[in-house]
C-alpha cells in the first residue's frame, strides 16, 4: 500500500491536526503530492501548514493496526504509524493556484528524518520519462484514499486511462485545457476530497509505479464517465530529481 496520508497541523498550543490531502513516499526523505494541496488559499490563510506526514496508517481508529490471521484468532499488528515532521516544501514554479487546467500540479515535500520502512512502509517507484499518455490509454490503474467518507480505513478503486482528446472534449466545454503533462482517467466508483495529491498506481513487473497524482476532477466527486485529471509524473522526472538532495 503506496498512498499515505499527511496532515496539516496548526501552530496554535493545542496542535490540531486535520487531513488535507495524500501523497506517496518516493524514498526516505522524500514525498510527492499535489501542489494544490499546498498552495491551497483556504488552508493558509486559515493559519494552517504543512508540518507532519504520516506514513503507515491504514484505519485512523486504531495505532497499530492489527488483524486476525487465522482460524486460531492469531493476531498480526503492523508497526505503528510515523509522524514525520516536515523540513521543507518545494511546490512547482510554474504552477498557478488559479489556473483552470491546474498545469505542473506537484510538489515535493522534503522529510526532517528518515522514513522507517517496512513491510507496510515502502517507496513507490518512479516512471521512465520516455513513458507516454498514450501509452496508458486504456490501462486499468489503482487510486487509494480515505476520501469525504465516514470510513475510518481508505478505500481503493480501479482507474481506466482514457486519451487525452477525449478528455479534451469533455472539460473544453468548461473551457479548460488538459495537456500531455495531464493523465485523464475514469474511476469505477465515486471518488471525493481526501483523496488530492494521492497516487495513480501502474502495477508492473511485481511492483507498483508512479503514473499520476490526483488533480481536478468536475465536482466534489466523480461522477460516472467523466474522468478526473491526474498530474502525469512521467513529464517531471527531470525536476524532480534536480530537487531531491541528499
Amino acid at each position: 500500500m503506496f498512498c499515505f496520508d499527511f496532515s496539516i497541523s496548526n501552530d496554535a498550543a493545542n496542535q490540531e491536526k486535520l487531513h488535507a490531502c495524500g501523497g506517496v513516499l518516493i524514498s526516505q526523505r522524500y514525498v510527492v503530492t499535489a501542489a494544490h494541496c499546498i498552495s491551497n488559499p483556504s488552508v493558509s490563510n486559515s493559519g494552517w501548514k504543512v508540518q507532519a506526514v504520516r506514513l503507515g496508517e491504514w484505519d485512523t481508529s486504531t495505532n497499530p493496526d492489527c488483524q486476525v490471521t487465522n482460524a486460531f484468532a492469531n493476531t498480526e499488528c503492523a508497526p505503528r504509524y510515523q509522524d514525520v515532521p516536515v523540513e521543507r516544501v518545494i511546490v512547482h514554479p510554474q504552477y498557478n493556484k488559479d489556473g483552470p487546467s491546474q498545469t505542473n500540479d506537484i510538489a515535493i515535500i522534503r522529510l526532517r528524518e528518515l522514513a522507517e520502512l517496512s513491510d507496510f512502509v515502502q517507496p513507490i517507484c518512479l516512471p521512465n520519462k520516455q513513458l507516454r499518455a498514450d501509452e496508458l490509454e486504456d490501462l486499468v490503474t489503482e487510486v487509494s484514499g480515505w476520501q469525504a467518507t465516514n470510513s475510518t480505513r481508505p478505500r481503493k478503486s480501479q482507474v481506466r486511462i482514457t486519451s487525452i482528446e477525449q478528455c479534451q472534449q469533455q472539460y473544453g466545454v468548461h473551457n479548460i485545457r488538459i495537456l500531455a503533462s495531464q493523465l485523464c482517467g475514469t474511476a469505477n466508483s465515486n471518488e471525493c476530497h481526501g483523496n488530492s495529491g494521492g497516487p495513480l498506481m501502474l502495477f508492473k513487473n511485481d511492483a507498483y509505479l508512479l503514473g499520476g497524482l490526483l488533480s481536478f476532477g468536475p465536482v466534489t466527486c466523480a461522477l460516472p464517465d467523466w474522468p478526473d485529471i491526474y498530474t502525469r509524473v512521467a513529464s517531471y522526472i527531470d525536476w524532480i530529481h534536480e530537487n531531491l538532495a541528499p
